[in-house]
């Protein structure tokens, strides 16, 4: 399993061969295919992150509440 940083680097690494004027389209195609999948998939982990973000404040609210 790839971590965030990972898929990251790697779509990075499609952008930057995108960029390049000599690749063919059909590569092109295949790459911005693949970019966007990854784009996809980090997309889902950050919000998997903000959710989990979100329920750790929640918790902390709702221990200082009961303390006060």
């Amino acid at each position: 399993m790839s971590t965030f940083e990972d898929k990251l680097h790697k779509a990075n690494e499609i952008l930057e061969e995108l960029g390049r004027s000599d690749i063919p389209l059909d590569k092109s195609v295949q790459l911005y295919t693949q970019g966007m999948q990854l784009l996809q998939e980090l997309r889902e982990l950050l919000q998997e992150a903000k959710l989990e973000v979100q329920t750790i404040q929640k918790q902390v609210q709702t221990t200082q509440k009961e303390k006060e």
